[in-house]
């Protein structure tokens, strides 16, 4: 839904689905939805649209808000929100049966694998042009992730005289992530002459952490296989920073020969 009131557009968008596929087409979000007249990238991020290639079936709920206005000529803003939820469902059964010269081998397993995701982001743009001499654009972008998930796994294999091993897998996992960026841009045209300086500079703090447990546990019922177990706890993160800051003058000496 959207609303327009002179240069003011309000939209609203939301969706909720098990078809892999958000349902929305690239060119209505950036028609219907506006987005044309912001900065953001949420439809290439991952906030919104798109589709599960991974397989699978995958639950979605998704919806936010995206605010345009003009205030005349001379300044433009742009807010958006939004809540993105997915459900990710694989599950698989196996049965094999291979013959030899000594016996028949019997295998089977099946397993189930759930992942979820949980994002928000929010973003804007604010773009200022007091005269025809200078322009300032900034753009900042703020967003929350976190992904758990879990995996279960279970088989077993056995031939004509009986069972010879059987396996279980438990596997829970959690991945998070905050990031926050932005971009500043200030142009000033020097005269009339055709001299300008650019100043643009950018930031990006990225902090990511990862939290997994894994239990498996093979039980052998010969004795050419032994029984194994393993319970293990992971845990890591990284932090990653950077800026950047970049200057640039310009100035035409003729009409065929510049300075930069």
């Amino acid at each position: 839904m959207s609303n327009f009131r002179d240069t003011l557009q309000v939209s609203l968008i939301g969706l909720s689905n098990n078809l892999n596929s958000t349902g929305f087409s690239q060119d209505e979000l950036y028609t219907m939805g506006g987005f044309n007249r912001s900065q953001s990238g949420q439809y290439y991020d991952g906030t919104f649209g798109g589709q599960n290639w991974g397989g699978g079936i995958q639950s979605i709920t998704s919806g936010g808000l995206n605010v345009n206005n003009d205030y005349g000529e001379r300044l433009r803003m742009n807010l958006t929100y939004f809540y993105t939820g997915t459900n990710t469902v694989n599950t698989s059964k196996n049965q094999s049966q291979q013959t030899t010269d000594q016996t028949v081998l019997n295998s089977q397993y099946q397993g189930s694998n759930n992942n979820i995701s949980r994002k928000q982001a929010i973003g804007g743009t604010i773009e200022w042009k007091p005269d025809s001499n200078m322009r300032i654009l900034y753009t900042p972008n703020f967003s929350f992730q976190t992904s758990p998930s879990t995996y279960i796994y279970a088989g077993s294999t056995s031939n004509i005289q009986g069972p010879i091993t059987s396996s279980f897998t438990n596997q829970s996992g959690d991945d998070n992530s905050n990031n926050f960026g932005h971009n500043f841009m200030f142009y000033h045209k020097l005269g009339h002459k055709g001299k300008s300086i650019t100043l643009n500079q950018s930031i990006s703090l990225n902090n990511t952490g990862n939290s997994s447990y894994s239990l498996q546990k093979i039980v052998s019922y010969v004795s050419s296989i032994q029984t194994q177990l393993l319970d293990r706890l992971d845990d890591q993160g990284s932090v990653n920073n950077t800026f950047g800051l970049s200057a640039n003058y310009y100035h035409p000496i003729t009409k065929k020969l510049s300075l930069s």
